[in-house]
């Protein structure tokens, strides 16, 4: 499965998500490849069992890193730009996007949804989309209420794996390493393993309800 980590926001966790989903997809024994799409390459350099990272500047050196890649899983950390992340998404199986229940963040969604519909047009129907709550601070009311209309506005897009605002995410980068890796027993690692769960999940019916039409 190709998944493009994607949001045309930035800050908001795609990166990082990136990293640590792919290291909470290999713990089953797939491998797994990260291709690093973003100018800043940050995800390139980290170390995780099971996991590749390419770097991958450019539409021709994306779709080569791509097809090269081998693995059962392929992560595109995207660019926050729809025009330099435009070449990524035609090749995904799934857009996979991060986002904070900050207002701010919510508004965009809505031309997310017109950015996959208008993918799916141009030859690629069955293009999935799916959302998860990041940087999820317990402490802010708030933001309970904006995951709340969040889900109630698009309900069976957004995943149920909430990922919290923790430190252990900051000190996991520096040290060049997934969460899963440094902290195991933190929740931000277990939102990971969770968010693995899902999309497995999400891949086999989507494969399933294919194979039968």
């Amino acid at each position: 499965m190709i998944i493009a980590l994607f949001n045309q926001k930035g800050g908001v966790g795609k990166t990082t998500s990136a990293i640590n989903l792919a290291a909470a997809l290999a713990l089953g024994g797939d491998s797994v490849t990260v291709v690093d799409a973003d100018a800043q390459q940050q995800a390139v350099g980290h170390e995780m069992p099971g996991v590749s990272t390419v770097p991958a500047l450019g539409a021709d050196e994306l779709r080569r890193a791509v097809s090269e890649a081998g693995a059962n899983w392929v992560l595109i950390d995207c660019p926050p730009s729809l025009v330099e992340a435009a070449p990524a998404l035609p090749l995904a199986d799934l857009i996979l996007a991060p986002l904070p229940p900050r207002f701010k963040d919510l508004s965009g969604l809505a031309a997310l949804r017109e950015t996959v519909e208008a993918v799916r047009e141009r030859g690629r129907p069955n293009l999935l989309l799916r959302v998860f709550v990041t940087q999820r601070d317990a402490r802010v009311a708030l933001q309970g209420e904006y995951e709340k209309q969040l889900r109630g506005a698009f309900g069976s897009l957004v995943l149920q794996t909430v990922v919290p605002r923790a430190a252990a995410f900051e000190k996991a980068d520096m040290a060049r390493q997934s969460v899963l890796d440094f902290a195991p027993s933190s929740p931000g690692a277990a939102a990971y393993r969770d968010l693995a769960q899902e999309v497995r999940a999400l891949w086999a019916s989507s494969s399933s309800s294919s194979s039968t039409n």
